[in-house]
């Protein structure tokens, strides 16, 4: 019991209390109490009370005083103690009540917002001491896992927080974190030391709280991107500045600093170095104070130079910000796309086919002077921009369009455009006989094009060419010369009758456009020479330049003789033709040995028919072409200045015929022998000055350089034809100007070598390939012009043949020396004394001989830069 009392009461009393109430010396006080009291009264009273009571009886009244005492002396403890366990057990019942008092408000306040308390013991563990967090809801995960900040919480306020708990475990660093939950909840996390043990408390921030947090995280937004602006403005490469409400720098850019020649930005700002003009600056801040946005172009000096700049300048609450983006490049691709669209407007204007263009809306937008004149419009009426649909119907009115069985039908389809697809084309036949070749043409922006082409004139030029060709075939089909042409894939694509009589072809193999091996195979059993075959098989399979012309005479098994001639056409196409000449064979022979001279003539007509007819043709086919038109001048409305322009070519082109002509007399008279010299003395700088002027306006026109390099002293007199002199020094310098570039160089040379006069034409052309050297003034064919793949102006080819034949005639020679891309230098060389030379009869052909001598001077003079005056002519 008293132990029972002792432990209720423990707690209860004062430290004096419970140290009384705990001590067994009470108990050992009374007995020892009573002991000596029996001792006492076995020892002392015996002695007084022996006659009175026996010792037994004396012993037990002893004992029973001594327990009686004890017992009294226990009782009262007892009630003592009584006495303090009621006010133990008072006292223990108000400090339970309080405890529980606490410990509900503690509850309360637990419970009263959403949180998580954790412990961690020190040892690594963590225990979940009260959750009222609905972690499913706001975390995503169970109560068990909730410790596992990695599987809930962002990155960043995962390592904060795990940092945090490590300085609160080791250091018993208190903390106080806000981090947030991958899903984006705001939550607080606090951390706090409690005896051995670290609590976190985790809660949700709520009310005042979370807007707190919501306005720090927009602000660290607001920070980052504010930020980010400036350093993309201070990339950028033009000038960008914050100004201040009294008008000052507080920050600028780069750009802004290179722009007012200052490096470092802070100093820009502390001088408040303007970029702009007081003009700018004085209406900016007018515009601003409005509340107005400011923006202009306008031309500013920056790093020295004048370019064009869009200025703008936003007001931002008192403050402002501004930019100066440089648009010199935009505004300068602006005005040449401006001009680009008037001269293509302007092309336009002049271009004989009628354009006109209606916008989106199909309103009128643009048209030529050629539309307008098409359909004899008034310019007022067109000014006022009427619809494709208007501009139709009064066409109709005025009985222009083509005849239509339904009118509305053909209208809708041509308006429709958009709808039937992006472009139109279709052919007009109008009532006066005109002939339209109409395009639409559906724009990006929708608008549409139109453009009226008129084909009269080439229909009927087309019609007139059908009847020609078709005269042509038959005149084609009553010749006797077998006729056959190939085009360009090696099919025979016409023949005559006469060609298949004479190979006995089948029509059905003709009919089938066979290819020229099968024409070849069959008609070889006739004529078996297979080198004549493959060269006819080349011309006609051979696309490039090296096609040429050529004729032959064929002896067939059969004894027939065909005449043959092989000529390159446009296009890649080849004409053969086959005469039997087998009669007039066997005439030749008969009047061969008589009739030399006239064989030797026809020769000469058969080379001049077969190599000059075309170049004859040429001048002549441009004489009656452009008289013909002269003659219809009125209908073709030719101007002044186009009809001068046509007699100018009708006189160039006779004078080519009439130089042409000229050479051919020359050749004639030499081979005939009539042709006789003149001789006298001739001054060389008078002959020269004389070619010269005779070639001053094409010299002039190409910027030519003439380079003199006489020798005075030595090159003055010699004797010969002056006027063959002069017309062989022509055709040499004509050649060489036809040739050389425009800017290029003509060397004039004339020195005395031994007993010879020589003259040196050297230009700066192309040159002449080293396989064809050799044929430079062969006549005809093989002309220098054929050699040089062109052709110069005048003459049919002959010009350099004839200068040879000449100069052979004066007892002289002529020497030639070429490299491709280098130029050409021809050499003339005459006796000084042409009569003592012809009497002598010297006469050395030696064209086309390499002579070492000439062609190392020709070398040297190539290489070597212009340092000579150079004569003008």
């Amino acid at each position: 019991m008293a132990s029972r009392m002792m432990t209720m009461g423990k707690g209860s009393f004062s430290e004096e209390e419970q140290g009384w109430q705990f001590s067994v010396w009470p108990y050992i006080l009374a007995g020892s109490i009573a002991f000596l009291y029996v001792i006492f009264a076995s020892l002392v009273i015996p002695r007084t009370v022996s006659e009175m009571v026996t010792p037994a009886v004396f012993l037990l009244v002893t004992l029973l005083c001594g327990g009686t005492l004890f017992l009294f002396l226990l009782m009262t403890h007892y009630r003592r103690q009584n006495s303090l366990l009621e006010l133990a057990l008072e006292r223990e019942s108000k400090v339970k009540a309080d405890t529980q008092k606490k410990l509900e408000a503690s509850e309360l306040a637990l419970l009263s917002e959403p949180q998580i308390l954790v412990r961690y013991n020190g040892v690594g563990k963590a225990v979940i001491l009260s959750s009222t967090l609905e972690v499913e809801e706001v975390l995503g995960l169970s109560n068990e896992a909730v410790i596992n900040f990695g599987q809930w919480l962002g990155v960043e306020s995962t390592e904060d927080l795990e940092n945090s708990l490590h300085g609160l475990e080791e250091e018993g660093e208190e903390f106080d974190l806000i981090v947030q939950t991958k899903k984006g909840y705001v939550l607080e996390a606090v951390g706090r030391i409690s005896g051995d043990q670290a609590l976190v408390k985790i809660r949700h921030l709520a009310g005042a709280g979370a807007v707190q947090q919501q306005l720090k995280d927009e602000l660290d937004n607001m920070l980052g991107e504010l930020m980010a602006a400036r350093q993309l403005l201070d990339a950028m490469p033009m000038p960008a500045w914050f100004k201040s409400e009294d008008n000052r720098l507080t920050w600028v850019n780069e750009a802004y600093a290179r722009a007012v020649g200052v490096r470092d930005k802070s100093l820009v700002i502390s001088v408040n170095a303007e970029l702009l003009e007081q003009r700018h600056i004085e209406t900016i801040s007018a515009t601003l104070k409005q509340g107005k946005t400011f923006h202009t172009k306008t031309r500013m000096i920056l790093g020295g130079d004048h370019r064009f700049f869009d200025l703008i300048v936003l007001p931002n609450d008192k403050k402002s910000a501004g930019i100066a983006i440089d648009v010199e490049d935009e505004t300068n691709a602006s005005e040449n796309l401006q001009r680009h669209l008037q001269a293509f407007d302007d092309t336009l204007e002049r271009v004989a086919t009628a354009v006109v263009v209606f916008d989106a809306k199909r309103n009128l937008q643009y048209y030529n002077q050629a539309y307008m004149d098409l359909w004899e419009f008034d310019r007022s009426w067109l000014e006022t921009s009427p619809t494709d649909n208007e501009i139709l119907d009064r066409l109709r009115m005025n009985r222009q369009l083509p005849e239509q069985s339904d009118y509305h039908n053909w209208k809708n389809t041509l308006l429709s455009l958009s709808e039937t697809g992006p472009s139109y084309e279709d052919w007009w036949y109008l009532r006066d006989g005109r002939i339209l070749y109409v395009t639409g043409k559906l724009g990006p922006d929708r608008s549409i094009t139109y453009c009226f082409e008129n084909m009269t004139e080439q229909y009927d030029l087309e019609s007139k060419y059908n009847a020609l060709i078709r005269m042509q075939s038959a005149t084609l089909n009553a010749l006797n010369e077998g006729v056959a042409v190939f085009a360009s894939n090696g099919r025979l694509k016409l023949s005559n009758p006469a060609f298949a009589r004479l190979w006995n072809l089948s029509p059905s193999l003709l009919e089938e456009t066979p290819h020229i091996d099968q024409v070849i195979a069959a008609c070889q059993p006739l004529y078996t020479n297979n080198n004549f075959w493959d060269r006819v098989l080349e011309a006609v399979t051979v696309l490039d330049d090296s096609r040429e012309y050529f004729t032959d005479k064929l002896t067939r098994v059969d004894g027939m003789v065909l005449a043959n001639h092989v000529e390159p056409l446009p296009n890649g196409a080849t004409m053969i033709t086959f005469h039997d000449i087998t009669e007039l064979e066997k005439t030749a022979q008969i009047l061969a040995e008589r009739n030399d001279a006239l064989q030797s003539a026809d020769k000469l007509k058969n080379s001049f028919i077969s190599n000059v007819s075309y170049d004859l043709r040429t001048p002549l086919t441009a004489i009656i072409g452009f008289t013909e038109m002269l003659m219809h001048a009125g209908q073709l409305n030719l101007g002044e200045g186009k009809q001068k322009e046509y007699l100018r070519d009708i006189r160039h082109s006779g004078q080519i015929l009439e130089a042409s002509i000229n050479d051919i007399l020359v050749l004639a008279s030499i081979d005939a022998g009539k042709l006789e010299l003149e001789l006298g003395d001739v001054q060389v700088t008078d002959v020269l000055t004389a070619v010269l002027a005779q070639f001053r306006d094409i010299i002039l026109k190409k910027q030519i350089e003439i380079v003199a390099d006489l020798d005075p002293k030595e090159c003055q007199t010699f004797v010969a034809d002056q006027k063959r002199v002069h017309q062989i020094l022509a055709k040499i310098l004509s050649n060489a100007v036809a040739y050389t570039p425009q800017g290029g160089t003509i060397r004039l040379g004339c020195s005395r070598v031994r007993d010879e006069i020589m003259f040196e034409i050297t230009d700066s052309g192309k040159g002449i390939a080293k396989e064809k050297l050799e044929r430079v003034f062969d006549r005809f064919g093989n002309s220098f012009d054929t050699v040089r793949n062109g052709n110069a102006e005048g003459g049919v080819g002959i010009g350099l043949a004839v200068a040879r034949e000449l100069v052979e005639l004066h007892g002289g020679v002529v020497h030639i020396a070429s490299r491709e891309g280098r130029g050409t230098m021809v050499s003339v060389s005459f006796p000084t004394d042409v009569s003592q030379k012809l009497q002598e009869g010297d006469n050395v052909k030696m064209i086309g001989r390499k002579d070492p001598e000439i062609s190392d001077r020709f070398q040297k003079s190539s290489e070597k830069p212009i340092s000579q005056k150079a004569l003008r002519a």
